[in-house]
Formats: structure tokens, C-alpha cells, sequence
């Protein structure tokens, strides 16, 4: 993929129109999983890796993804404890 100085994609490709079509499915499905309780937010942290990976990192970068890592994780834990806590008070 050409580049320009600035580091961004300079030319629009078959892959990164795979790429978008692929950020968006993998959102969209990760939101209809979120609504039946299941673990969508690991789909869509997934697409974005998926995504990043894709474009050669040049719009995801790494520190992007970790930090999104650490909010996923920590929303995890947060709904666990919420979710202790619910089933034990009376």
C-alpha cells in the first residue's frame, strides 16, 4: 500500500474496502451480540485488531488497540462485580 509523508493510506484498495466492509460487520454483529448478553465487545476489540491489521496499522495503531484492550477488560470486570452483587443482595 503507498503511503503519503503524513503515514495514511494515500490510495483506496480492494483490501481497504474489504477492510471498512469487514469493521463494519464485525461491529454490527458485536452489537446484536451485546443485546442477547452475549460477549460482543471481545467481537468488535476483534474487528478493529482484524481492521488495523489489514490497513498495515495505518490508521489503528497499536497503543489504540492496548488502550482499548484495558477498557474492555475493564468493563468486563465491572459488569462481574455488578453482577455479584445483584445476585446476592435480597
Amino acid at each position: 500500500m503507498n503511503r503519503d509523508p503524513r503515514g495514511s493510506p494515500s490510495t483506496v484498495s480492494g483490501r481497504n474496502v474489504l477492510a471498512y466492509l469487514l469493521l463494519v460487520v464485525g461491529h454490527a454483529a458485536g452489537l446484536v451480540l451485546l443485546g442477547f448478553g452475549a460477549p460482543g465487545i471481545w467481537l468488535q476489540l476483534a474487528a478493529l485488531t482484524f481492521f488495523g491489521w489489514l490497513t498495515d496499522f495505518a490508521l489503528i495503531r497499536v497503543p489504540h488497540i492496548s488502550t482499548l484492550l484495558l477498557l474492555t477488560v475493564s468493563a468486563e470486570v465491572f459488569a462481574m462485580v455488578v453482577a455479584r452483587r445483584g445476585s446476592t443482595q435480597r
